[in-house]
């Protein structure tokens, strides 16, 4: 197909075709579940849905769509397009790790981003965490879009394209619904129709915006997190603010976590690094664990 593709720090980067401005697709190449070896794993169609089975237990397990389908929808759209970028992080699924690690010079000539990795048919998340991850003309732009294929604009929660923003990426990004549901669960399962009309959706929002740039004005998260904060945390005085250095935005605050006065890398818990690494560490240890032992579709995660 004519691409470029490297590696660095264990994420992938591809370029295919020479423009001046790129699309880029974005989708993580890790999963919540443990690998099955194919002769254990058993995938079983039920009229639109898909589902698996591991034939050593004869349980259910999830299929690892979450992001699986991001992976498939953007190489269709590397096979499709002549001009186009993909970004394939690694450890999202414990803090998108591999998005804070991005080589940023990457995306200087992307015009915008989009990413498949949300559950559901409708949702297409243009802000995370109280943080907006893209223009209002971009919206605009695709609005009728949107109708057409069923999508509304929503918020949604940590994943690499808002990871990307927070690195200063200034373009906008959004992350839509992509037809897997139940995720992190055990009796994970697709719709094909949702599938393929999120691929008809991505295939039509290139069509229509080809390289046309929309940018994303640096902004910061609207709301504090004070109903997350920790009453045993200690105290910590010093007024929240912010400065600009060498063209990257730190924002300092109290942690929630540690009470100390530093930068904060996640906006939405207030967290400072350490505390960020910590938290979702703990996270992706209860998902192994669940994934180990099954989970009832009712089940929700806690701590």
């Amino acid at each position: 197909m004519g691409c470029k593709v490297w590696a660095n720090k264990g994420n992938v980067y591809i370029t295919k075709g020479k423009a001046s401005r790129y699309p880029c697709m974005v989708a993580h190449t890790d999963t919540v579940f443990d690998f099955i070896p194919q002769e254990h794993l058993q995938v079983y169609y039920y009229e639109d849905k898909v589902f698996g089975v591991d034939t050593r237990t004869s349980t259910l397990t999830g299929l690892g769509m979450d992001d699986k389908i991001g992976i498939w929808i953007a190489l269709k759209m590397l096979e499709e397009q002549d001009h186009l970028k993909c970004f394939f992080p690694h450890a999202e699924e414990v803090g998108a790790h591999g998005s804070a690690k991005a080589t940023m010079s990457f995306f200087r000539d992307v015009a915008y981003c989009i990413q498949c990795d949300r559950m559901g048919n409708s949702d297409l998340v243009t802000e995370i965490y109280g943080t907006k991850i893209c223009s209002d003309q971009f919206l605009n732009d695709i609005g009728g879009l949107m109708g057409k294929f069923g999508y509304k604009p929503s918020t949604g929660a940590l994943t690499d394209v808002y990871q990307l923003v927070i690195n200063g990426i200034n373009k906008s990004c959004i992350n839509t619904s992509t037809g897997y549901y139940n995720p992190h669960q055990m009796d994970e399962y697709i719709e094909a129709r949702d599938i393929f009309n999120t691929l008809d959706f991505i295939r039509s929002i290139l069509a229509l915006l080809g390289d046309k740039t929309y940018d994303l004005p640096r902004s910061y998260s609207k709301h504090a997190p004070y109903a997350t904060r920790s009453y045993y945390t200690p105290a910590c005085s010093k007024p929240a603010q912010a400065k600009q250095d060498n063209n990257t935005w730190e924002v300092y605050n109290c942690c929630s976590g540690c009470g100390h006065y530093t930068v904060i890398v996640d906006d939405y818990f207030t967290l400072c690094q350490a505390c960020y690494d910590q938290y979702y560490a703990d996270l992706f240890f209860t998902y192994e664990r669940r994934a180990r032992q099954g989970v009832k579709k009712s089940s929700s995660l806690e701590l």
